[in-house]
C-alpha cells in the first residue's frame, strides 16, 4: 500500500476540487454497492420479509437520483479543479449534497434502529474537518441534524411513518438477518474502519509534519547562526522578520562611523607562521566583535585586520546615544588591545599590539550594493571616507574623532582637542579630538 500512497501523494495536500471529486467517488462506490443489493432484493424478495418492497422501490429510484447527482459534481470538480481549484460553491454544494442523501438514507432505515446514522455522522464529520475548511463541514452538519431532527419529530406526531423501509424487526427466532447485516451491518462496520484509518492517517502524517517542522526549525536556526556570523546581527534580525527589503534599499542616513586597524600589522605578519598569525588575528577579531556587539554596533566588514563598524543602521537611536556608544566602544577596544598585547607576545611577535581608531558622524548612503547574485550591506560617501581618514591619522593606541562626534559626546566624555588635519576629498582642514580614557 505503500507505493499506492506514495503516488497519489498526501490527499491533504490536494486542491478543494479533488477534494471533492474523492468525495464523489467514494460516495458513488457505496450507492452502486446499495444499487445491486436493491436489484438482488427486488429479484428475491423472500430473502428480507421485514423490508417493504414500495418502500424499496421508492428507496432505489432516490439512489439512482443520488448516483446522477454525484456524477454531477464530479464532473464539475473535473472542471474546476483546472480553473477554479478552490471553488468554495463546489465544497458547499459536495457537503450539504452528501448529507441530504445520508439523512435520507437514515430515515428510510429508521434513524434509531441500526447505527448507520451515527457511524455515517462520524465518517462524514471527521472526514470532512480533515478536508475542508470548517464552515462548510458545519453547515452540512447543521443540515443532517436538522435532516433527522426533522423527520423524528414529524415521525412522533404521526404524519409519517418511522423507518417506512422495514415493516418488522430485521431477526427471525433469535437470529438477525443476514440481508440487514450484508446492506447495512457490514457497510456500517466499513465506514466504521475507515473512521479508524483515517484518523490514524492523519494522526501519522500531522507527527510526520511535525517532525519536517522541527527538522527544518533546526536547519534555519542553523542557516540563521551562519548568516550572522558573515551579516551584521541586525541585518540578519532584519532577513529573519521579514523585513530585508526595507533595510536593503539604500537610503541616507546619519551615522557614526568607525574604522579601526592593528598598527604595523603588515610588518608583524612577515615575523610570524600563517598559523600562528590566523590564530592571532581570528583572536583579536573575536574580541573586537564581542565588544561591537556589546555596544550594539553594525559590524560593516572585516578588512585584513581592519574593523569596519557604524550607528544607526539598520536599527537607530538617536545621534547622541549612537555617538557615545560608538565612542565608548572604541575606547573599550584600546583597553582590551591591550590586554591581548601579552599573547600577542607569545607567538613571537616583536613589536607590541597597537590599534588606531577613527570616528565621524555624518550623512552617508547605506544599504545593500552589488549584483542580484551577491550583496553587501554597506555604508558609502564622504563622511565614511572621512572616518576612514582620522583612522589614518590617528596616533598608535589612541582614538580620533571628528568635531561631529565631538559636538555629540563633549557633555559626556572629556576630549582634548588634537587641533586640525588635512583630509584628502575635503577641502578645509577638520577639527580632531581626543577622547581621554577615564581613571
Amino acid at each position: 500500500m505503500g507505493w499506492l500512497f506514495r503516488r497519489i501523494g498526501n490527499f491533504l495536500e490536494w486542491c478543494p476540487a479533488d477534494r471533492c471529486l474523492l468525495i464523489a467517488f467514494i460516495n458513488l462506490a457505496f450507492l452502486l454497492l446499495y444499487n445491486v443489493a436493491s436489484l438482488y432484493y427486488f429479484a428475491h424478495p423472500e430473502i428480507a420479509r421485514y423490508v417493504d418492497l414500495p418502500a424499496a422501490r421508492l428507496l432505489y429510484q432516490l439512489e439512482v437520483l443520488f448516483i446522477l447527482g454525484w456524477v454531477a459534481i464530479a464532473a464539475a470538480a473535473f472542471y474546476t479543479r483546472r480553473r477554479s481549484p478552490k471553488n468554495p460553491i463546489l465544497v458547499f454544494a459536495t457537503c450539504i449534497y452528501y448529507v441530504i442523501g445520508v439523512g435520507i438514507f437514515s430515515y428510510f432505515f429508521g434513524n434509531f434502529t441500526s447505527l448507520y446514522a451515527g457511524v455515517v455522522a462520524v465518517a462524514a464529520w471527521t472526514f470532512g474537518l480533515v478536508l475542508f475548511e470548517r464552515r462548510p463541514v458545519i453547515v452540512a452538519g447543521i443540515t443532517f441534524l436538522c435532516i433527522v431532527g426533522g423527520t423524528t419529530l414529524i415521525d412522533q406526531m404521526g404524519w409519517i411513518p418511522y423507518g417506512p423501509l422495514l415493516i418488522s424487526a430485521p431477526f427471525a427466532s433469535g437470529r438477525f438477518s443476514k440481508w440487514f447485516l450484508v446492506v447495512i451491518g457490514i457497510p456500517s462496520a466499513i465506514l466504521l474502519l475507515f473512521v479508524f484509518a483515517l484518523i490514524d492517517f492523519v494522526i501519522d502524517r500531522w507527527k510526520r509534519h511535525q517532525e519536517k517542522i522541527v527538522a527544518m526549525a533546526d536547519q534555519l536556526s542553523q542557516a540563521n547562526e551562519i548568516i550572522s556570523r558573515y551579516v551584521a546581527e541586525q541585518l540578519a534580525r532584519k532577513v529573519r522578520e521579514g523585513q530585508h527589503d526595507d533595510a536593503a534599499v539604500p537610503s541616507r542616513r546619519r551615522l557614526t562611523m568607525v574604522f579601526s586597524d592593528i598598527v604595523g600589522f603588515s610588518d608583524t605578519a612577515d615575523e610570524l607562521e600563517p598559523e600562528d598569525l590566523s590564530t592571532l588575528l581570528n583572536e583579536y577579531l573575536a574580541e573586537m566583535t564581542t565588544i561591537a556587539e556589546k555596544y550594539e554596533a553594525t559590524i560593516d566588514k572585516f578588512v585584513g585586520d581592519a574593523v569596519i563598524c557604524f550607528f544607526g543602521a539598520p536599527t537607530a537611536t538617536d545621534d547622541r546615544d549612537q555617538a557615545y556608544r560608538a565612542v565608548r566602544m572604541a575606547m573599550e577596544m584600546n583597553e582590551r588591545v591591550a590586554e591581548l598585547d601579552v599573547s600577542w607576545r607569545k607567538f613571537g611577535a616583536s613589536r607590541p599590539l597597537r590599534i588606531r581608531i577613527g570616528v565621524n558622524t555624518g550623512v552617508a548612503n547605506v544599504g545593500s550594493f552589488g549584483s542580484q547574485r551577491r550583496m553587501d550591506y554597506t555604508a558609502i560617501g564622504r563622511q565614511v571616507n572621512l572616518a576612514a581618514r582620522l583612522e589614518a591619522s590617528c596616533e598608535p593606541g589612541n582614538v580620533l574623532i571628528s568635531h561631529s562626534t565631538y559636538a555629540l559626546v563633549n557633555d559626556k566624555i572629556p576630549c582634548v582637542p588634537k587641533g586640525e588635519i588635512n583630509v584628502k576629498g575635503i577641502h578645509q582642514p577638520v577639527k580632531v579630538y581626543s577622547p581621554n580614557p577615564p581613571r
